[in-house]
């Protein structure tokens, strides 16, 4: 019997003896006009909902939880909104646009996606520094709030190192070792770095300036912000998921004023941050609009934002004829698309953009559904 392995990923604890019941009904309308189609997934404690038009998911937790990770600092109170449930009682709603990721820890994987590993191990990091002792297992990863959401489900405990190892797995099977059991147990840049590489992902030689829990603060901010942790980073930017709806781009001095005086972008948008005793200048912007860079896309498309990108590479392209986009930075809330080099002599600018564009819309990531044919032939019909 000493040899009789069990694999506990094959088994699943029914933990639905909590709510029981729809919370939200198919064809309910919430405040702002989404309307609930169906469920997606359950637990004891939350219920996911997709709205008929695909264009979100909404999180749906009672008082208590929702009051909870407040207290915790997971989420502000009003990133929720109060819906009436069936049976007259009040339940609480956080909606995620389905261009970004909300879901089990447990289901998440990559899929060769060196963004949407980064991303989450943003907020595993940032999430361990609110509770150092809490399972993450059973969370939600919330991309938009840059949070993993705990279930306080009565699971065992797996380590955070197995958790981010999980999402790097090109299936469905769980490495379940405890803290206890692995070695390093815990996550930071250098240890996801360590097992990206080992994982055949492209990751630059460069350091992050800042790291999970540090804290921001520039004239032009609203307010001190947290970072998450780094989601992309090359020779000329670092881009970082911030704890709430914003992200951060960090632009070298020399990178900077080569956008500038090609007009991509103006001295005025960038704000000048002093971090570790290097200057660099600073764009803060909302996650709700994609910054990736084109060889490594994550943020969901629909026909209206590829249209936004269709209409950026060709803004982009007439203010840098000789610039190379295939690794370049998409700004959507700028419009632009900053590039990390130039074409080889004698290039046509405009065919690598088609064709560029081409394999975007063709193979997504798709937000909603991938297009169809008409779609597709009016998007290409653009560039």
């Amino acid at each position: 019997m000493s040899e009789f392995i069990v694999n506990e990923a094959k088994f699943v604890i029914d933990l639905d003896d909590g709510i029981k019941d729809e919370l939200l009904s198919p064809g309910q309308i919430l405040p702002g006009g989404l309307e609930i189609e169906s469920k997606l997934d359950r637990a004891h404690n939350f219920q996911i909902y997709e709205v008929v038009d695909g264009s979100a998911q909404v999180l749906v937790v009672r008082e208590a939880l929702m009051r909870r990770w407040a207290d915790e600092g997971y989420l502000p109170s009003s990133a929720f909104m109060r819906v009436e449930a069936a049976g007259g009682e009040y339940v609480y709603a956080l909606v995620s646009p389905c261009s970004l990721v909300m879901g089990r820890v447990s289901a998440l994987r990559a899929y060769g996606s060196l963004r949407y590993a980064l991303n989450f191990a943003a907020a595993l990091q940032f999430s361990r520094t609110l509770n150092p002792d809490i399972s993450f297992r059973d969370g939600i990863y919330c991309e938009l709030y840059g949070v993993v959401l705990p279930s306080y489900s009565r699971v065992r405990e797996v380590c955070d190192h197995a958790l981010f190892l999980n999402v790097l797995s090109p299936d469905q099977t769980e490495d379940l070792s405890s803290r206890a059991e692995m070695s390093p147990s815990e996550l930071n840049y250098y240890v996801a770095a360590m097992d990206l590489r080992q994982h055949g992902f492209a990751l630059a030689a460069e350091e992050p300036l800042l790291h999970s829990g540090e804290i921001v603060e520039a004239a032009g901010f609203d307010c001190p912000e947290r970072v998450c942790g780094v989601t992309a980073l090359s020779e000329n930017f670092e881009l970082y998921a911030l704890h709430g709806e914003k992200q951060l781009l960090l632009l070298k001095p020399r990178f900077a004023q080569q956008l500038i005086d090609c007009a991509l972008l103006e001295a005025y948008q960038l704000l000048n941050l002093r971090l570790g005793g290097e200057f660099v200048r600073a764009l803060i912007f909302s996650k709700r609009q994609p910054a990736e860079t084109l060889n490594d896309r994550h943020y969901g498309l629909d026909v209206t934002s590829a249209f936004r990108l269709a209409l950026a590479l060709k803004k982009s392209r007439t203010l840098t004829p000789q610039a190379d986009f295939t690794d370049g930075l998409y700004l959507a809330s700028l419009g632009v698309i900053l590039p990390q080099g130039t074409l080889a002599e004698g290039m046509d600018g405009q065919a690598v953009d088609r064709a560029l564009f081409a394999s975007i819309i063709e193979h997504g990531p798709f937000a909603n559904a991938p297009f169809d044919y008409a779609e597709l032939d009016a998007l290409k019909a653009l560039l």
